[in-house]
């Protein structure tokens, strides 16, 4: 072999070494961009019923009323949560723990008026009879802490038109319970739709 011949031979070797090199290093080329967690939680509703004058004064007359007896009976809902909110109130009646609609609760406790319903800021939504009547605020949706007015605020007993049991006055009820759902993301009627579904499930 030529001196010429060697020398060629030897840039080409170390021309395949250095070609494998390169390779082994391109293998260990690896990058960790790490791990990004993204946390979605839920937001909440939650709404409070309360009744400051059937607390403080109602409950009691209620235990030994007469008739023509006006009795304070004020519920009213509450937001608790930071979800905006729409809200209603599912009123039930009953006349010795037996429930009826509201017309015939009316007619056999109630004076001609009736319950005082404030039809301007309360809508009934649905009436199922003995199962219960649904009422939506339909004033304005609740923020945080914001309070609706009350949809009735007293319940006036007839004087001398009801039915003795056993010489005495029945007992009665009227069961009230507050629900609300999510502002945001959906219409009024949706809201509407889905507070009569929490009220009376599958019935409606």
């Amino acid at each position: 072999m030529s001196k010429r011949t060697k020398i060629t031979a030897i840039i080409i070797v170390v021309a395949a070494a250095a070609i494998i090199a390169a390779g082994a290093t391109l293998a260990y080329f690896t990058a960790d961009g790490g791990t990004k967690t993204n946390t979605f939680s839920t937001g909440s509703v939650t709404v409070k019923l309360t009744e400051p004058t059937w607390d403080s004064t109602g409950k009691a007359m209620a235990e030994k009323y007469g008739p023509g007896d006006v009795i304070p009976k004020d519920p009213k809902v509450t937001n608790t949560d930071q979800t905006d909110a729409w809200v209603a109130i599912k009123v039930k009646y009953s006349l010795n723990n037996n429930y009826m609609s509201y017309s015939d609760f009316q007619s056999k406790l109630l004076t001609n008026s009736g319950l005082d319903f404030d039809t301007k800021n309360w809508d009934l939504v649905q009436d199922q009879g003995a199962n219960g009547q649904l009422y939506m605020y339909k004033t304005k949706k609740l923020a945080k802490d914001e309070s609706t007015g009350a949809l009735f605020t007293k319940v006036p007993i007839a004087f001398g038109d009801i039915e003795l049991i056993d010489g005495k006055l029945p007992t009665f009820a009227i069961d009230v319970q507050g629900y609300g759902v999510q502002a945001e993301n959906i219409t009024e009627q949706q809201a509407r739709e889905e507070l009569q579904q929490l009220a009376f499930g599958n019935s409606n």
